[in-house]
């Protein structure tokens, strides 16, 4: 039988781009469930130039779930960290076991611990109707990957261009009334780390407009004023208020307290978690043996919920009680002015 050569080259292109590309050739064989094979196409991958921010994702998903899957705790933390840094809110696109989706969380919470990366853009800074500066600090680089900072650059609807920084950021110079930019943090081998903006949604940044002119002076030909009868004088009576604002204060106040009782009773659940994790048992070596790993991950989560909880109805429980007194101390001084009386109103003649 006879294939058409159409035929023969669409079967045998995708398997050329795979082998081509170790990347898209890891990622086949992790959906083949080849995992061994996977690990080491992701480590001719890993020495590739040129990623774009996705596949940098890509590549770091599929290192942790290939070192998981093949129980490597260790190097699925790894990955998961370096994946995590860069987007704390990713997720998985697969349903995966524990010993993938465990070290995934370790990875989670390191990176809420010590921060991910970021970029800060500062105040443009301006001149005469213009912005002839702008600032981009990089943050969170705690795995010390950034190796430069480029910054594209758009002036008053002109052409692109691009300016280079230091793997920290800094300063770059414009002269437009209107400034388009987006930021772009390259690794060593130019993979592209984060981006602050696009070509397509960049960061503007505009010079405020020009202060409108001051009215003319007033002219010289004024009319005289006129003048007027002042009104007569009026008797008013004004009776002092009863206290104001009891039963509020009261009631803030009774919130306030309640809320301080129960921020102290999640305390005190924080502490005791502490104090049953300080007091877990451990073998010689000093390595906790009283405690399943799972159990310590579960148990420091929930002391950290506690404590958080605790924190804010303390926060809470203490702004209510505090305004309560303070509406209560209010609501019984007088009006100035001693309360009841008579006052006269208007102009006397």
């Amino acid at each position: 039988m006879r294939f058409p050569l159409a035929g023969i080259l669409s079967l045998l292109l995708p398997s050329l781009a795979a082998a081509a590309d170790p990347l898209e050739s890891a990622r086949s064989l992790v959906n083949e469930l080849n995992y061994k094979a996977a690990a080491k196409a992701l480590e001719k991958a890993a020495q590739q130039p040129g990623y774009t921010a996705e596949q940098v994702h890509l590549l770091h998903e599929l290192e942790g779930v290939v070192a998981g899957t093949l129980n490597d705790d260790r190097g699925a933390v790894e990955a998961f960290t370096r994946l995590l840094n860069l987007d704390p809110g990713y997720r998985l696109t697969g349903r995966y076991p524990p010993r993938v989706t465990t070290p995934f969380y370790e990875a989670k919470g390191w990176v809420t611990d010590h921060g991910a990366l970021t970029v800060e853009r500062g105040e443009p800074k301006l001149e005469a109707g213009k912005v002839v500066g702008l600032r981009f600090t990089v943050k969170g680089d705690v795995l010390k990957r950034v190796a430069a900072v480029v910054v594209h650059l758009r002036e008053d609807g002109g052409a692109w261009r691009t300016e280079r920084l230091p793997a920290d950021g800094g300063a770059v110079t414009t002269d437009a009334t209107k400034v388009d930019a987006w930021v772009e943090l390259l690794a060593a081998k130019q993979w592209s780390l984060k981006l602050e903006g696009s070509a397509t949604a960049p960061l503007s940044f505009a010079a405020q407009p020009a202060p409108p002119p001051p009215p003319p002076p007033p002219s010289s030909n004024l009319t005289p004023e006129r003048t007027h009868e002042a009104p007569a004088a009026v008797a008013t009576a004004t009776l002092a208020p009863a206290p104001r604002f009891r039963g509020v204060s009261i009631a803030l106040f009774a919130t306030g307290a309640a809320a301080l009782g129960v921020g102290t009773a999640f305390a005190l659940l924080s502490s005791a978690g502490r104090q049953r994790f300080a007091s877990a048992q451990t073998d010689t070596a000093g390595n906790v043996t009283g405690l399943t790993r799972q159990q310590a991950l579960d148990l420091d989560a929930s002391v950290r919920m506690q404590a958080l909880v605790a924190d804010l109805l303390f926060a809470a429980g203490g702004l209510l009680a505090a305004t309560g007194v303070t509406l209560f101390i209010i609501g019984t001084v007088s009006p100035a002015g001693g309360g009841g009386g008579v006052v006269l109103g208007g102009a006397l003649p």
